[in-house]
């Protein structure tokens, strides 16, 4: 098996520790160390731990957008739930996802993380916008709420389940959030 890059190495040992301690939790020496390079060959890839994040959450728009076209098939009710499915890999690992990771250190973030998340976060919302108003021209999902408010509110509601599962590790309860967030995607009978 090939070896990733040195730059994606830190990129996703980077994605770990954030998501499991925040930004603020990420130390550059723990991250030198998991990938077994010097501190100071970690600027050599990223001038800063800001400039590293901003990174982290560019490429992590990447791979959300080139992971929505592989689903173009699906209807759209699997693709809400293959999104909900993102959310799995982390709470099992015990992590969160960049949105749960970064919301509390919001405010205090530098401008530039602040704007990358922006734009992570407006990519996901459009697309699952996108996704929900296919569903209600099928008649697959109700048409009486806006749809971005809708895919807002679906973000929201699966930060609030993976921080209630670190809490409480209800695996159970977990997967009957994600129910429930598809429920009210659908037309009221």
């Amino acid at each position: 098996m090939l070896e990733l890059p040195t730059s994606k190495r830190i990129l996703k040992e980077a994605q770990d520790l954030i998501q499991r301690r925040g930004f603020f939790g990420l130390s550059l020496q723990d991250l030198a160390d998991r990938i077994q390079i010097r501190k100071p060959s970690l600027y050599a890839h990223y001038d800063s731990k800001e400039a590293l994040a901003v990174a982290l959450l560019l490429d992590y728009q990447e791979g959300f957008l080139s992971w929505s076209v592989g689903l173009s098939t699906l209807s759209p009710e699997a693709r809400i739930k293959a999104f909900l499915g993102i959310y799995d890999e982390y709470v099992v690992d015990g992590k969160v996802c960049p949105h749960a990771a970064l919301a509390l250190d919001g405010p205090l973030l530098p401008v530039s993380i602040q704007e990358a998340y922006r734009n992570l976060r407006q990519s996901q919302v459009l697309w699952l916008s996108q996704v929900i108003s296919e569903g209600v021209s099928t008649g697959e999902f109700r048409g009486d709420l806006e749809t971005s408010a809708q895919a807002e509110r679906l973000i929201q509601q699966m930060v609030g389940a993976q921080l209630g599962f670190r809490v409480t590790a209800d695996r159970v309860r977990y997967e009957e959030m994600k129910d429930e967030i598809v429920r009210s995607l659908k037309k009221f009978h």
